[in-house]
């Protein structure tokens, strides 16, 4: 998205107005726009190390599931009922935890211009465990890289460590190796929760196979809670199976498995409203200032321009400057160059706007911003 500077202006004319409406407009209630039930009342209880196959045909709202489960509550209207993490409510996940419970989308949305190794170092560097929870003698970065090592054979991409991610304008990996990107950084979080959305589409039989051995050790070893939707086996239809959401209910709650599962749900509820033991808030904001300096360094086409241009203006700007009068004939013209090489600075942050827009569905799960302006600060000051 490009923005001109006539635009600016006119946003900048408006700004007061847009403000005032701001505070106004919830004081004029418009019309709700029309919604409809995607799923429809359900409970159930999935304890540490379980498992969960989530099945259904395409728009059965398998996403929408496994979105409510990781705590995306933005996309929807409204949804009822209580999720609990151990206890917690979703509110309360959301504010202190929000990295303990992660959703892998069908699409494979990275940074561009990160490789491999550094998408998945940063996504170790949050989560790695104090000295207690490794062996003695091996430091943070000797278990980063051996758990990032051991992440990328399993699923067949060592050769890729040190290649760019790459989107549809950066060249990178293939889609393939992509999405086994996707799997890893999941993987490398480490979050007690974790939704799977038909993560193995797209990849090979074999790799397959091994992404859910490997899911389901990692479970068994780290206590974690997943759900996950995979493709089917073949050979299964309406003949032989429920093939009506309406079916597949009555058919489960006619099972002995309703049954025992809402009798453990009860119970774990009431266990979980008096343990409290994992209840620990954390922030990682050095791993993400690591991360954005590399993203910008990495950016080599946004270096190149930005620094080009400082360099290319300097001695034009500085050149205005050649032989003015210091006395009072020279103050206007002085404030004129002054307020041009401001406007120069100010113009070149606008070649971060579509980076930003781009990288929104990225940004939106981190806290980005402190990172952000603490990255800026040395590029900013060399360049100007």
């Amino acid at each position: 998205m490009l923005i001109s500077v006539s635009d600016a202006v006119v946003a900048f004319v408006l700004s007061p107005i847009t403000l005032i409406w701001g505070l106004i407009a919830p004081l004029f209630p418009s019309k709700k726009p029309a919604t409809r039930t995607i799923l429809h009342k359900s409970s159930g209880v999935l304890k540490p190390g379980e498992m969960c196959l989530v099945l259904g045909c395409p728009g059965a709202g398998c996403s929408t599931f496994l979105k409510t489960i990781a705590n995306n509550r933005e996309d929807y209207a409204f949804i009822g009922g209580d999720v609990l993490y151990a206890g917690m409510s979703a509110a309360e996940m959301a504010k202190y935890y929000k990295g303990e419970v992660v959703y892998n989308e069908e699409d494979d949305r990275h940074i561009a211009t990160l490789t491999v190794a550094q998408t998945l170092q940063f996504a170790l560097s949050t989560k790695t465990p104090g000295p207690n929870g490794r062996l003695p003698g091996v430091s943070r970065k000797e278990f980063d890289r051996q758990v990032l090592e051991t992440i990328l054979k399993i699923l067949n991409i060592s050769h890729t460590k040190q290649t760019l991610v790459g989107d549809e304008f950066v060249r990178g990996v293939s889609g393939g190796e992509r999405k086994r990107v996707s799997i890893a950084e999941m993987m490398a979080t480490r979050a007690r929760v974790q939704a799977w959305d038909n993560s193995t589409r797209g990849l090979d039989a074999s790799t397959a196979l091994g992404f859910v051995k490997s899911l389901r050790i990692m479970i068994d070893v780290l206590g974690q809670t997943t759900f996950v939707t995979l493709s089917f086996a073949p050979g299964h239809s309406e003949n032989n199976v429920p093939a009506t959401p309406l079916d597949l209910e009555n058919v489960f709650r006619q099972s002995k498995y309703a049954r025992d599962l809402e009798e453990e749900r009860g119970k774990y509820k009431r266990l979980q409203e008096t343990d409290k033991a994992d209840q620990e808030a954390f922030r990682q904001v050095r791993a993400l200032v690591v991360r954005q300096f590399q993203q910008k360094m990495q950016d080599k086409f946004q270096l190149y321009t930005s620094f080009g241009l400082s360099t290319t203006l300097a001695p034009v700007l500085g050149g205005a400057f050649w032989n003015l009068p210091l006395t009072a004939a020279g103050a206007f013209t002085r404030a004129g160059v002054i307020f041009v090489a401001l406007l120069v600075t100010c113009l070149d942050a606008f070649g971060e706007m579509p980076l930003q827009m781009l990288g929104r569905p990225i940004l939106r799960k981190q806290a980005i911003a402190i990172a952000n302006t603490v990255s800026d600060i040395p590029i900013s000051f060399t360049r100007f």
